[in-house]
């Protein structure tokens, strides 16, 4: 949805070398700026999980549910878990929310 959302604009190059500058995290963030809350606790837990998202991608952090390894009762789990419900409440309130949107105002 945040590709669609971004779809005309053009993306920029550095200037120096010449590379494609995408800005995931900024079009990331503006979208469920935009379509979620302005609230700076969300705008918290929003970094929070684009931070999380980044290690996993990044590092090859495993996820919780990844690999063989026994997580019962542990600290990472339980912040895991709590991390990724945050997620899936803020990817429907900007499902619901774009939805709308884009319903009162089609060219949008």
């Amino acid at each position: 949805m945040v590709s669609n959302e971004y779809k005309e604009v053009k993306i920029e190059r550095c200037s120096t070398c010449n590379q494609e500058q995408f800005k995931v995290m900024n079009k990331f963030r503006e979208y469920l700026f935009k379509y979620v809350t302005s609230n700076k606790q969300t705008k918290n837990e929003i970094n929070e999980i684009y931070s999380f998202r980044s290690k996993i991608a990044h590092t090859g952090k495993l996820l919780h549910g990844d690999g063989l390894i026994d997580w019962s009762k542990n600290d990472e789990k339980y912040e895991q878990q709590q991390i990724h419900i945050k997620a899936m409440q803020i990817a429907r309130l900007s499902l619901i929310n774009w939805i709308l949107r884009h319903k009162a105002n089609p060219k949008n």
